[in-house]
């Protein structure tokens, strides 16, 4: 299975796996136990978690790979948000947080 993206954290990686996913085309993260042993291993390329794809689906993840990577960027602009129940942070675009589920607290 080649590779089709590679994340700079695992949430981001499966992240990437789910929208291929919704669009049809299955996919799998890779590298996670390398991810984790940052620190120990220096961080480059080849500790980042990648999603891999079958050969058959290669051209047509690599185009939707280019839309994620296009809402993605868009994501970051929002300001992200610390949860008031477990303060995991957040991106500015989750209404929920991820860790918890607890809903972003309105601000008044």
């Amino acid at each position: 299975m080649p590779v089709v993206y590679s994340a700079a954290h695992p949430t981001e990686a499966h992240l990437c796996r789910q929208f291929l996913e919704d669009q049809g085309i299955e996919a799998r993260v890779d590298g996670e136990l390398l991810w984790q042993a940052r620190g120990e291993l220096p961080p480059n390329e080849a500790t980042n978690p990648t999603v891999l794809v079958s050969d058959e689906k290669f051209e047509q993840a690599r185009l939707l790979v280019v839309e994620f990577e296009a809402n993605h960027a868009a994501d970051r602009e929002l300001d992200s948000w610390s949860c008031s129940q477990c303060d995991e942070d957040n991106p500015g675009s989750f209404d929920e947080c991820w860790n918890c589920g607890a809903a972003m607290a309105s601000e008044t």
